[in-house]
């Protein structure tokens, strides 16, 4: 496996971050006989460590925190506002937003917003996806309205009505907003910045990530164009709906990132496709329904790829995808994200069942708000179980919730400590 890309380590915050591997970011490690060594975390260590190789250090991942944590440390004293939680305890690992392709795969033009009824405490609206929801009157304030804010909610909107009913309002929609102009969706930014290698990318350029959320996935999508109900009534009375619409937007992908790759080249490294395709229980469909109507589109994409050079293929899903995942495996994915540990999803367990994938996360996010031998037990669980099999980065299973700064400031600490230091492993 070569040019391994960076990976993304927001499960969340849905904002492109990628790490930083700049010749100034190299973080310390003590090894066995106490001597001090240095890793940098390049495309090099990243190649090695997916393929399994166990590293004798790794980066300390920065995660992200819901919007109500940030306003209670600022009201606590702890956090100037605009600063950063992560910067302020200082986190070996920086993020820029520069390697992320930014080409936006959603509505455009987007549905103006219209709100309907408004008090003190709640707003009903129409979003920019055309989606009708009640929101708190607070998280409209945070979120304006705007469908990728959603992740600086304080709650879950009660979501009233979606904007595909039938083939009718499906076309409307795709023929008039999902249009794969590659040039007005690429960032201007970026495209001056891939004009200005000369051909000459694998020397000068890390290879970037596509991803965008909720319009790169198949159930993920589905479900926000439908709703979660309606879909799982849909797979069995209107299947046709839903095979036009992951075949319309199969198209649109395919165009669109093959207009980028004729221009531009291989300088993609990694797909992820966001699905949250499982709650508690399992799945909200069976690896039959899977296959039947997302297996293909999965296996199709993924063919497409890496014919373009892309060789990591993530999925985000919360939940227990346990019986999911072999589906998954079948198609290509080998990255998988973010092990959501209160759904029974075990690093460890995970690492044994599926020894070829990647995994991502699995620290329950949970002991935050416990006390400091909880901490100290979740990050030995982790380390000491799934880490040592290879392939796996421990990092919280999802953004942060309202927790004690002492404690923040504790788990940080120690976490530095277990990622920069092999001894801590491996004299467990």
């Amino acid at each position: 496996m070569t040019d391994m890309l960076y990976l993304e380590i927001v499960p969340g915050a849905w904002r492109p971050e990628r790490i930083l591997t700049m010749d100034n970011k190299k973080q310390t490690f003590r090894t066995d006989n106490d001597s001090v060594g240095q890793v940098r975390f390049d495309n090099d260590f990243f190649c090695s460590w997916f393929d399994g190789k166990l590293p004798r250090a790794i980066p300390t991942t920065r995660p992200g925190f819901w919007a109500k944590t940030i306003e209670l440390w600022h009201s606590q004293g702890h956090l100037a506002v605009g600063e950063d939680p992560c910067d302020k305890v200082g986190l070996d690992v920086q993020l820029a937003e520069d390697h992320t392709c930014p080409m936006f795969l959603g509505m455009d033009p987007a549905f103006d917003i219209e709100i309907l009824e408004q008090d003190e405490n709640y707003v009903t609206f129409r979003d920019d996806t055309d989606i009708l929801q009640k929101m708190h009157s607070k998280d409209f304030d945070r979120t304006k309205g705007l469908f990728e804010n959603a992740g600086m909610a304080e709650g879950m909107s009660h979501w009233l009505e979606h904007p595909v009913k039938d083939i009718a309002s499906w076309k409307a929609i795709y023929e008039k907003r999902f249009r794969p102009n590659m040039e007005e969706r690429l960032s201007k930014r970026w495209r001056k910045k891939l004009e200005g290698l000369n051909g000459n990318a694998d020397a000068a350029f890390l290879k970037g990530e596509i991803n965008n959320f909720p319009f790169f996935g198949t159930f993920g999508m589905l479900r926000h164009l439908v709703g979660a109900e309606p879909l799982m009534y849909m797979f069995y009375e209107n299947p046709s709906l839903i095979r036009t619409i992951l075949s319309d937007m199969l198209e649109f992908w395919m165009t669109l990132w093959g207009s980028f790759f004729d221009k531009y080249g291989n300088v993609i490294g990694r797909v992820h496709f966001f699905e949250d395709m499982c709650y508690k229980g399992g799945p909200f469909i069976s690896p039959d329904t899977f296959n039947e109507f997302l297996a293909p589109v999965y296996t199709e994409l993924i063919g497409f790829f890496k014919g373009n050079g892309v060789t990591v293929f993530s999925v985000d899903s919360d939940g227990n995808a346990m019986i999911i995942i072999p589906e998954l495996l079948k198609c290509g994915v080998n990255m998988f994200m973010p092990l959501e540990v209160q759904c029974g999803m075990d690093a460890a367990a995970c690492r044994d069942a599926f020894g070829e994938l990647f995994l991502y996360g699995g620290m329950d996010k949970r002991v935050l708000n416990q006390g400091t031998s909880e901490i100290d037990e979740e990050l030995n669980r982790c380390f000491t179980t799934a880490y040592k099999k290879g392939r796996y980065w421990p990092a919280f299973d999802h953004s942060i919730p309202p927790i004690p700064w002492e404690n923040w400031i504790y788990f940080t600490r120690r976490y530095k400590q277990y990622s920069a230091s092999s001894a801590l492993v491996n004299k467990q």
